[in-house]
């Protein structure tokens, strides 16, 4: 491999115009458009307006630093290895596209809304005059149709790109490769990771720089033409946001449904269960676990692990909030997997990271749901903690249509900030289902009372 990547020839750095400006002052471009008569900097220029103008300006740099310090690198000193080094028949087994996702279009989206900044900046600039806000407004003209498609594919693609990297470096072959690329100058000691999530954090930024540039304008009319144009920016990255939200959940919906096991000896064991009735519950619920996370209707708001007390005995669950109700669940290992990354990530950190199917994790339920319309949380504070030795820890009871008390279970957190995390995330779910429920109940009275007058 070493003599290959030796071999492999090197990528010439793309040359664009506008990056002649990457490091420089605003004060440079109206110096060289105006080499004679230049006044970039008049008696008559505010304070505010030079900080408005350095702040259109950092739009256009920082724009530029992205696109050749981040994308280009990641373009020509990583994938264009990879695809150069599977030419000479190896890491055939590397599939770049789930890397790299649609990383070229990003890289021709950037050079675009640089260069169409750069020329509306140079175009508009006069020897006093610079950075007016109609420049700005119009280079994020097409931000919801020109910019954000693209990023929406590459975000979307981004969790499974991580998951995709992660597995690939348990290949000796695949790390060499990595590090070489890691060691390119160009890359000043970033990590390939550190290049893959600049796009999630560039997409990110466009809001803030434009609202730093609403803050130093004075005109009625710039600032309603910029706040109309933030405006449009944040409804395009909220609808981008809310893709990867629901797709991220789609993920590990889809996920649990082969990870969660629910069997018949979770029926209540003083029930009393007749021999021929077995197979038939059996099937009952094995169809109402397939549904219960099959599809989309059901989203996950918040998991982790908890300690339950039960029948005085402090027993770790694994516990679900869904939008309409509560799991508690065991974890599980695959006797077949051995030192798995969960496991030494939960060694070396206080927050256990997610547990994943690759990794051999299986949850059981180990109480029957709890509807969240069902459900009062209820905090032990810290006098009652201290005489009861519950620290950190909450009860949640579990009610029926009559209000009657039918289970109460009694958990501890590891720390103040999980218990007061735990406690909002079920209230506030809770909450958010009562009025989903209400809703519901006056629309179908609303229907019925048409129905009536008809």
């Amino acid at each position: 491999m070493a003599t290959v990547l030796s071999n492999l020839p090197t990528k010439e750095q793309e040359i664009f115009d506008f990056v002649a400006f990457k490091d420089s002052h605003w004060t440079d471009l109206i110096n060289v458009a105006h080499p004679e008569g230049a006044v970039p900097l008049s008696p008559t220029s505010s304070e505010a307006e030079i900080k408005r103008r350095d702040h259109v300006w950092e739009v256009f740099t920082s724009e530029c630093s992205y696109l050749v310090d981040h994308l280009l690198v990641l373009r020509d000193v990583f994938q264009e290895t990879f695809k150069a080094v599977q030419c000479e028949n190896h890491l055939m087994y590397v599939e770049p596209a789930k890397l790299f996702a649609n990383l070229d279009v990003l890289c021709q989206v950037s050079e675009s809304f640089c260069q169409d900044l750069f020329v509306i900046l140079r175009g508009k600039v006069t020897s006093t005059e610079f950075g007016q806000p109609e420049c700005v407004v119009s280079a994020f003209s097409m931000f919801d149709n020109h910019v954000c498609p693209p990023y929406e594919r590459y975000c979307m693609n981004y969790s499974n790109a991580l998951h995709y990297l992660e597995s690939l470096k348990k290949r000796e072959d695949f790390q060499e490769v990595v590090r070489w690329c890691e060691l390119n100058p160009r890359c000043k000691r970033l990590q390939m990771s550190d290049f893959l999530v600049a796009p999630i954090q560039r997409i990110t930024k466009y809001p803030i720089l434009l609202n730093d540039i609403l803050k130093r304008t004075t005109s009625p009319a710039d600032k309603t033409a910029l706040t109309e144009t933030i405006e449009n920016v944040k409804f395009a990255l909220g609808e981008l946001e809310g893709k990867v939200r629901w797709l991220t959940n789609f993920e590990r919906m889809r996920e649990l449904q082969h990870m969660i096991t629910w069997t018949i000896d979770d029926q209540d064991a003083k029930a009393m269960l007749p021999e021929f009735m077995k197979n038939s519950i059996l099937e009952k619920t094995r169809k109402s676990l397939s549904s219960l996370f099959s599809g989309t209707k059901r989203a996950l708001i918040y998991e982790g692990p908890l300690i339950l007390t039960d029948s005085g005995k402090n027993i770790d669950i694994y516990a679900f909030i869904f939008d309409d109700m509560f799991l508690m669940t065991k974890i599980k290992k695959d006797a077949k997997k051995k030192a798995s990354h969960f496991e030494r990530l939960s060694a070396q950190t206080h927050t256990p990271p997610v547990p994943r199917r690759r990794d051999g994790m299986m949850f059981h339920v180990y109480k029957q749901p709890i509807p969240l319309d069902r459900l009062d949380v209820v905090e032990v504070n810290s006098r009652q903690a201290q005489a009861s030795g519950m620290k950190y820890a909450f009860v949640m009871m579990h009610t029926s249509r009559y209000q009657q008390i039918l289970s109460v279970y009694t958990v501890m957190t590891p720390n103040e900030h999980s218990k007061q995390t735990w406690i909002k995330e079920l209230n506030k779910a809770r909450k958010t289902r009562l009025d989903q429920m209400r809703e519901s109940h006056h629309e179908e009275r609303r229907t019925k009372d048409r129905k009536k007058t008809l």
